[in-house]
């Protein structure tokens, strides 16, 4: 994929549709890369010709507009990070890969029950408050030395029922 010239990146992106299609019925309207992944792509002369109609020259929203037009695919780019425990900087999205999403809701969000819901919601220890049915915020007041403390707390937890429609392909080495 990186070489820009020998390679036809969007044979392999359609090749990926095709596939999930052919197996299971599976849709992929959806791919997910960063700006370092789509690069490569974006400098492919067959793509630039065919996204700028034989002009040579065209942007990065001529050339997602064009993949989706053609084949039904909204290219993504997603390039935010986060910061592990050790303060290093890390992608989302790693360079050199590209994930496949089909249609519809990949999952849903699943709330449980908090201890100061089950426990102290029915005591008279602390004052109980639920904010939008899912997050309890729990007032205890101490005596001596007076003390007031705020505890919030939610428990929550993803699910990922269109897990057996994603895909995800390794386009070049980083």
């Amino acid at each position: 994929w990186d070489n820009a010239g020998n390679v036809n990146p969007i044979e392999a992106l359609v090749s990926i549709q095709r596939n999930a299609r052919a197996t299971d019925g599976t849709e992929l309207r959806r791919c997910v890369m960063n700006s370092v992944t789509f690069a490569p792509l974006a400098k492919n002369a067959a793509l630039i010709k065919f996204a700028s109609n034989d002009l040579g020259i065209a942007s990065d929203d001529m050339i997602l507009n064009a993949i989706r037009s053609v084949y039904g695919l909204d290219i993504v780019l997603y390039d935010k990070t986060y910061r592990d425990e050790d303060k290093v900087v890390h992608k989302y999205v790693p360079d050199g890969y590209v994930a496949f999403l089909p249609e519809g809701i990949l999952g849903s969000t699943w709330y449980g029950t908090t201890p100061e819901e089950a426990d102290l919601m029915s005591s008279d220890k602390a004052e109980v408050v639920l904010y939008d049915g899912v997050v309890a915020v729990a007032r205890e007041i101490q005596e001596h030395p007076v003390n007031v403390n705020i505890f919030a707390s939610e428990i929550v937890l993803p699910s990922f029922e269109a897990m057996d429609s994603f895909y995800s392909i390794k386009v070049f080495e980083n």
